[in-house]
């Protein structure tokens, strides 16, 4: 009977043992980034698109149910983030480097992230006052009334549109509304551990501005976005390119 006993309290030891592994969690930090072609975008920096003189001025975007993947299981590791990358008081041109720290996320392997571009719908459905003041769904600049929808996101500059040296062709992208929220899917190998090193999300613009075939997106024909919103197609458009135009490495 002694025996049968102490087996079963060292069975029980090592299980639990094991459970307190599986559950050991620590904080993962992801530095997100806003580009152009590679290079850390800069506001009012002399791009080149396709022929076409430009200059970006801001850059901001809504991320929605960042989710760490493993296999056919998901962690949540947040239900929104807000991201500014031109913030009007910065003390420099050069954009924002983010850097958020996701708390008590379970140590292992991961196959992938999952991120929504824009404000699920669930929240979108919901206005700044739903929400208490440290959230960033409770910001009314970045709200839409009209649409009764959050502005996802926002992409402004200025262009030379005539090659006259005169930046007077002004670009403005906000997009919005549940019909231009999307979600990507990103495949690739993430190790979450204590002191291991965090992750980069970066966003390219100049992707941002180009099909998938890699043609340029007409910003001169196409250099705003609807305030009808009953006509999303440039919105669309910018949306769906949001998932090339992004890259994680760790």
């Amino acid at each position: 009977m002694r025996t049968i006993l102490l087996l079963l309290l060292v069975t029980t030891f090592f299980i639990a043992c094991k459970d307190k592994e599986e559950t050991l969690t620590t904080n993962l930090d992801v530095t997100f980034k806003s580009t152009f072609d590679g290079s850390q975008l800069i506001k009012y920096h002399d791009y080149t698109f396709n022929g076409y003189p430009l200059e970006i001025s801001r850059f901001t975007v809504f991320l929605s149910d960042i989710t760490l993947l493993k296999g056919n299981s998901e962690t949540l590791m947040s239900e929104v983030e807000y991201l500014d990358f031109t913030p009007d008081n910065a003390t420099s041109d050069t954009s924002k480097l983010i850097k958020v720290s996701f708390k008590n996320v379970p140590q292992g392997e991961y196959t992938g992230i999952k991120i929504g571009y824009g404000v699920k719908p669930s929240n979108n459905a919901k206005s700044p006052a739903d929400f208490p003041a440290s959230n960033p769904l409770a910001n009314d600049n970045e709200y839409w009334i009209g649409w009764h929808s959050y502005i996802f996101s926002k992409i402004e500059g200025q262009g030379d549109a005539d090659n006259d040296g005169q930046f007077d062709h002004f670009l403005v992208y906000h997009t919005g509304s549940d019909g231009v929220y999307k979600t990507f899917t990103f495949t690739q190998s993430i190790h979450v551990h204590a002191g291991q090193k965090g992750l980069q999300v970066e966003f390219d613009i100049k992707k941002v501005f180009a099909w998938d075939d890699g043609r340029p997106y007409n910003l001169v024909a196409d250099p705003i976005t609807s305030n009808n919103r009953d006509s999303i197609r440039v919105a669309n458009d910018l949306m769906n390119h949001f998932g090339k135009a992004t890259t994680i490495t760790q």
